[in-house]
C-alpha cells in the first residue's frame, strides 16, 4: 500500500524545489552524466565495471541553468537526500510531463534502510532541453512488513552512481565521440 506523502516528507531532506503531491513527492534535477552507447559496461556478482560517463555540465540561456541533451541515455541524481524506513520500500516515477516531452526514467527499488541522494537513468528520444533543478521524478514510498536493513555499497556514500566520471564536459548534441583501439 503507498504511504501518505504527508508522512513519507519526513523521510526525505526536502529542498525549495522538491514538493507535496497526492500519492508521492517530486524531486529535482542536480545533476547529468552521458553514458556512452560505444563503451562496455560489465555487470555480475561484484558489480558494476567499466561503466563510462560523462558529466554534462549545465549552460547559462538566457539567465537560469539548462542542460542541452541529444537521444541517448543520461544518468542523474537528485538533489533531494532520502531515508527510506525499515518498514517501506520506495520507487521513482518519472513526471508526466517528461513522458510527454519523449524522454523517461528507469530507476530500481529503493529497500528498506536505504540512505543517500537518489537517481537513475533518463532515457531521451529526441534532443531535450532540462532546466537544472526542474522536478523531474516522484518518489513514491509502500509499506512492507520486512525489516531487514539495506546494507549496499551505496549506503550514505557521497557519489551515487558507480559509473567513471570524465574529465571534460561533453554535450551530446554534438558529435559523440569514438573510442579508438591502440
Amino acid at each position: 500500500m503507498v504511504i501518505d506523502p504527508n508522512i513519507t516528507v519526513h523521510f526525505i531532506k526536502r529542498t525549495k524545489y522538491c514538493k507535496i503531491q497526492q500519492s508521492g513527492i517530486d524531486l529535482s534535477l542536480k545533476e547529468l552524466s552521458y553514458l556512452h552507447p560505444d563503451m562496455t559496461t560489465a555487470i555480475g556478482e561484484i558489480g558494476v565495471k567499466e561503466c563510462h560517463s560523462m558529466p554534462i555540465y549545465p549552460r547559462r540561456y538566457p539567465r537560469e541553468l539548462w542542460f542541452f541533451l541529444g537521444p541517448g541515455c543520461y544518468d542523474f541524481t537528485c538533489n533531494e537526500y532520502v531515508k527510506v524506513p525499515k518498514n517501506a520500500v520506495a520507487m521513482l516515477i518519472q513526471r508526466s510531463s517528461l513522458n510527454r516531452c519523449g524522454a523517461y526514467i528507469t530507476s530500481g527499488l529503493y529497500d528498506n534502510g536505504f540512505e543517500n541522494y537518489v537517481g537513475g537513468v533518463l532515457h531521451v528520444a529526441r534532443s531535450l532541453r532540462i532546466q537544472k533543478n526542474t522536478r523531474i521524478c516522484q518518489i513514491v514510498f509502500f509499506e512492507t512488513r520486512h525489516e531487514a536493513q539495506y546494507k549496499g555499497k551505496y549506503q550514505s556514500h557521497v557519489e551515487f552512481t558507480n559509473c567513471r566520471k570524465g574529465r571534460t564536459a561533453f554535450y551530446p548534441s554534438e558529435k559523440v565521440p569514438r573510442r579508438h583501439k591502440k
